[in-house]
């Protein structure tokens, strides 16, 4: 099975996880602020760009046992949205391999519950429903225009950079990833995990709500919160000084 990576500078290995419905072309402003100093390694999920899909995937589990042997033998992890997800399954799986879990807009359950705020139930494969009438590409320039709604100068740029990334993906396979991010509830994986985990949220983001922030940081000890004031789930774009600042600390502090 092709897993599609690439590498960039020299130094501590960081592995770069990216959001469902996207490539790694969506971190690469990340890479761009780390590869002086670090050896980032920007992975595909599965089933996204230049990924294989594996049929027998079910869970989270399955999609980061698909990433694991491709993994540095210990490596700071940044995950974003559903690659946050994928990377909480390899830290509480693996603790070997994560020296530090950062996580940006990734929660260990991303819909709501009795017990739980989150993103309105049933889940994203309901929202998305309409997707094959509608178009990804559209219903992503909406959710982008969305995202910039509150920032000011390259906006339409950023914009139209984002839009050059879009592919056309199988929707079986898009809605596979739905399905199992609306079912993934990783809260007992997340309590016992035992590296360092700084955790970046947009104070806006619809996908993880401000309310819900207390309740993850309760389920582990080792969690350090931190809100981007204005930011939804692109925080690394949208709210780029910010993010790069606020990344940096956390870096050095681990």
């Amino acid at each position: 099975m092709k897993i599609y990576f690439e590498t960039s500078g020299q130094g501590e290995d960081i592995v770069l996880l990216h959001g469902w419905t996207q490539t790694h072309k969506i971190m690469s402003p990340i890479v761009n602020f780390l590869k002086d100093k670090y050896r980032v390694t920007n992975f595909d999920l599965p089933g996204m760009g230049g990924s294989d899909w594996d049929e027998s995937i079910q869970t989270i589990h399955d999609i980061a046992d698909r990433i694991l042997p491709h993994l540095p033998a210990s490596a700071r992890i940044i995950g974003w949205s559903f690659g946050g997800l994928v990377a909480k399954s390899i830290a509480s799986r693996y603790p070997e391999r994560v020296k530090q879990f950062i996580g940006v807009a990734a929660t260990p359950k991303f819909i709501e519950s009795s017990d739980w705020p989150g993103f309105p139930a049933p889940g994203f494969a309901e929202v998305f429903k309409d997707m094959p009438k509608i178009g990804l590409k559209n219903l992503l320039r909406d959710c982008y225009y969305d995202e910039f709604s509150q920032a000011v100068g390259t906006r339409n740029e950023k914009i139209d950079t984002l839009m050059s990334y879009a592919e056309d993906y199988d929707l079986d396979i898009l809605f596979r990833g739905y399905h199992i991010c609306d079912a993934a509830d990783l809260r007992d994986e997340f309590s016992s995990i035992s590296c360092p985990m700084d955790l970046i949220f947009g104070e806006k983001d619809a996908a993880v709500p401000l309310e819900a922030h207390g309740n993850i940081q309760s389920l582990n000890g080792n969690t350090n919160i931190h809100v981007i004031k204005e930011g939804k789930h692109l925080p690394f774009w949208t709210h780029e000084d910010e993010f790069n600042n606020l990344l940096h600390k956390v870096l050095e502090v681990a």
